[in-house]
């Protein structure tokens, strides 16, 4: 039992279909943009936010595992590094689909560390997108993935 057919061909109406060459050269730039917005201090808070600091803006926050993650650098910097790599063979086109899951989840763990201190609809609303990104088949083409026998 699959989507309804008709429902797939209305929400296709007006989008192009684009090859995975072309997918695989907009996944280059978009893994890029991702990785910028990572590491630059003024996009997304960099380090922990110390216990006294922690007001948890969301029920979501308020979990005793969130506030411990919150408040532990060490488990900060971790995300930090795991999501950039993954950004990076992302970016490549290795592990593609993999590699686009688990930075999401590391965007994730730093949207629930920044709701810490303040509301997130500027982060939480993108992320969603960023989530549902994940359907598509950012490997197919122009990727390390794609290479003759790289499935093998």
């Amino acid at each position: 039992m699959g989507p309804d057919r008709g429902l797939v061909e209305r929400l296709r109406l007006g989008i192009p279909s684009i090859s995975g060459r072309t997918l695989g050269i907009y996944r280059l730039f978009f893994g890029t943009a991702l990785l910028t917005a990572l590491v630059t201090d003024d996009i997304l808070f960099d380090g922990a936010v110390p216990p006294a600091f922690q007001t948890g803006f969301s029920p979501l926050a308020q979990t005793q595992a969130i506030q411990a993650f919150a408040a532990n650098p060490a488990a900060i910097l971790t995300t930090d590094v795991v999501t950039a790599a993954a950004l990076v063979l992302f970016s490549v086109g290795l592990f593609t689909r993999w590699m686009y899951v688990v930075a999401v989840c590391g965007f994730a763990l730093k949207v629930h560390v920044i709701l810490q201190y303040r509301g997130v609809h500027d982060l939480g609303l993108p992320l969603v997108t960023l989530a549902l990104l994940s359907l598509v088949p950012w490997g197919d083409g122009f990727s390390i993935d794609a290479w003759p026998g790289a499935n093998a």
